[in-house]
């Protein structure tokens, strides 16, 4: 399990499991599923142009938000070993994901990390 967090409040968590097998000598399998959960305190949302916002970026504003997240995969892989010369590796990995929006922020001043509610 991995956990990581900085001051600006976002955070991720993963928790991830392997299994490796050798059904035989020439081949290997390895299924891995996996699950994080992610909170990113500054995701881009879009830009909105704005003629009264002229001091800062252009007549734009640039609309963030935080966005919690959350994925599930499984990593499959397939090792056949034919030869010395010749091998065979499938990977795989479908996921499932999804997000959610809060808190939407415009930045204040330009060239720095100042965000109005």
């Amino acid at each position: 399990m991995a956990r990581t967090s900085n001051a600006s409040g976002e955070r991720f968590d993963a928790i991830e499991l392997t299994v490796d097998w050798r059904p035989l000598p020439q081949a290997r399998v390895r299924l891995g599923p996996a699950y994080d959960r992610q909170c990113n305190t500054a995701q881009y949302v879009q830009r909105v142009g704005d003629r009264l916002a002229s001091s800062s970026f252009g007549a734009s504003r640039y609309v963030f938000a935080d966005v919690r997240q959350q994925s599930y995969r499984l990593d499959a892989r397939l090792d056949w070993t034919f030869s010395p010369w010749l091998s065979l590796q499938l990977f795989m990995q479908p996921f499932a994901a999804s997000g959610r929006f809060s808190r939407f922020k415009e930045f204040t001043t330009p060239r720095r990390f100042d965000l109005a509610v």
